[in-house]
């Protein structure tokens, strides 16, 4: 084991924190895919299955779009999209009406965010 000297500690890089934009990102997304889980378990307890389906595959696809907020670039942005359209779409499916404000808030939110998500470098 090495003993800890001012040396490795000048050397070490200095890791940047994510910026506030990209924590909103990845935070409101995983926020939306846990509301549609709950629906999910709404929809579990009210038996119907083809709505159940639905929300728990918006539910997958937000969380995943969540992740990769985080890691920012292009599959990011567009995965993202896709979960919002889709969302929209499904809240249509599934005749739950306040969930399309909530898709198109996490879409404008994607939109204003779209230059911190799609730049490879730190903070912006």
């Amino acid at each position: 084991m090495r003993r800890w000297s001012p040396e490795f500690a000048r050397h070490r890089p200095a890791s940047q924190p994510p910026s506030g934009t990209l924590l909103i990102l990845g935070s409101g997304f995983l926020i939306v895919g846990l509301l549609w889980i709950s629906l999910a378990y709404r929809f579990y307890l009210s038996a119907a299955p083809r709505a159940l389906l639905i929300a728990l595959v918006m539910a997958f696809l937000h969380a995943v779009s969540s992740m990769l907020n985080f890691r920012r670039g292009l599959s990011a942005f567009l995965l993202s999209l896709a979960a919002v359209l889709l969302g929209i779409v499904g809240a249509f499916l599934v005749r739950v009406y306040f969930l399309i404000g909530v898709e198109v808030v996490a879409g404008v939110v994607l939109v204003l965010g779209r230059s911190t998500l799609l730049s490879s470098t730190g903070r912006r």
